[in-house]
């Protein structure tokens, strides 16, 4: 609706079936929304698991909610999509990003109220346009190249899946390669890690999560020196690391020890 938006729903840990689906979005929000707009709304969704069970189903039916078509392996034209990926950079952009489940809850939260409403309402108003331009195409599916898949976009992949898309559902939708989607979840499964490989040769000693916590740690304190830092990770997570390595994984971020400069002295050699 142009001109609001709800407050952001974060779902508890678990997974999302029907039930939690019907009692926490269908209920308090879009049964709302059709009372307000009368017999003309028209309810989006997709072909999520939890959106086709038969609760839902019939929540919808006996609210006399209609729903928008959403044929198999169709173009994810979402402007949802974008605010997802407005707020991922703004996550990314933060001096301290958040570690913790609690810190990221109370991260997207704030950025949600933060987020300039014509940005919502642009995105709204450029659905005819979309539509068109996937019109011209001729229903082909345009897939985008890109370079390399950034973490919060992996995440995104890993949590569609975790959902029980398919793979090809979650390929048409995001136009990625389908081969890559498989490896993704094969490494996931693996490994529980989907964070962007380093380069080949001496294997890494740190974790990304533990990187994180040292960036965090020598942002909070920046007194804290490079045997600090090792002896608070050790402490944290029992990996122990030289003070080397603590420099190189906070040089890759942008950060480097402060060294004292060597002044001219003031005497009268020094003055004329």
């Amino acid at each position: 609706m142009l001109g609001s938006r709800t407050d952001l729903h974060i779902f508890d840990a678990g997974s999302v079936n029907g039930t939690r689906y019907c009692n926490e979005l269908l209920l308090p929000y879009v049964r709302l929304f059709r009372g307000a707009m009368g017999p003309q709304f028209l309810f989006m969704d997709d072909n999520a698991p939890c959106h086709r069970t038969v609760a839902a189903e019939q929540f919808l039916e006996s609210e006399d909610i209609e729903r928008m078509d959403w044929p198999a392996r169709s173009p994810d034209l979402n402007p949802i999509e974008h605010v997802w990926d407005f707020l991922g950079r703004c996550l990314a952009a933060r001096t301290l990003p958040p570690v913790m489940i609690p810190e990221l809850r109370l991260a997207l939260q704030d950025e949600w109220a933060a987020m300039p409403q014509q940005l919502i309402d642009t995105l709204i108003l450029s659905m005819g346009r979309r539509c068109e331009t996937c019109l011209a195409c001729n229903n082909r599916i345009v897939m985008t190249q890109r370079t390399h898949l950034d973490d919060f976009l992996r995440g995104r992949i890993i949590g569609r899946l975790e959902c029980g898309r398919t793979q090809l559902e979650v390929s048409d939708e995001l136009g990625i390669a389908q081969s890559v989607i498989s490896r993704l979840w094969q490494r996931f499964q693996d490994n529980g890690n989907v964070s962007r490989r380093y380069s080949t040769g001496r294997p890494r000693v740190t974790t990304p999560n533990e990187d994180r916590y040292l960036a965090v740690t020598a942002k909070r304190n920046r007194r804290s020196t490079a045997s600090d830092l090792s002896r608070q990770l050790s402490s944290a997570t029992g990996t122990t690391i030289s003070r080397q390595t603590v420099y190189r994984r906070l040089g890759q971020i942008g950060l480097y020890a402060r060294r004292p400069v060597r002044c001219v002295p003031l005497t009268a050699t020094h003055c004329g």
